[in-house]
């Protein structure tokens, strides 16, 4: 019996060259998959915090409604939440900045808007207020107009949700030259 020789050189190549591009597509898979991870996870924290804005804003409307039909203004309402006779909260320093304040600890804040957008919102529904909080990276600001509407509750003039900037000022591992 003539026996053929099985050439194992260029199968060995070929079985070398698929185990290698099965193992590089399992690290890439493994490497996607921690990083599409880290996405939904920082997406889940923004979600949950927008929600978190949402409700506390939504409550705040409430209370503020209750509080214009018991008989106050909605500025005196948000002078009696900041705990200030004009209606912006004392650690604001001026009345064109804004308070603002975390959800956990219940600091609330608001402020006049400044003179130009005051006088362009008098003409449509009276000088506005704003209530501005912030959570994590989100901020949510409510504008209230100063007269109640016609149910006897407070007017939503702005319901502005945005993502606030920090400035990363670290450089990580860059050498200083020093």
């Amino acid at each position: 019996m003539n026996q053929v020789p099985i050439k194992l050189g260029p199968l060995a190549l070929l079985l070398t060259v698929i185990s290698i591009c099965l193992t590089v597509l399992s690290i890439l898979t493994f490497t996607t998959s921690g990083a599409d991870l880290r996405l939904a996870q920082r997406y889940a924290d923004t979600v949950k915090a927008r929600y978190a804005l949402e409700s506390e804003g939504q409550a705040f409307l409430q209370r503020a409604n209750e509080a214009v039909r018991a008989g106050q203004t909605p500025g005196e309402y948000i002078a009696q939440v900041t705990g200030s006779e004009t209606g912006t909260s004392e650690a604001a320093g001026t009345e064109s900045q804004a308070q603002t304040f975390d959800i956990e600890n219940a600091v609330p804040g608001a402020v006049r808007r400044p003179a130009a957008a005051e006088a362009a919102e008098e003409e449509r529904a009276g000088s506005a207020l704003e209530y501005v909080m912030e959570k994590d990276d989100m901020r949510l600001t409510i504008g209230l107009a100063d007269t109640p509407d016609a149910d006897g509750g407070v007017r939503v003039t702005q319901w502005k949700m945005e993502r606030v900037w920090r400035e990363n000022t670290s450089i990580g591992n860059i050498w200083q030259g020093q």
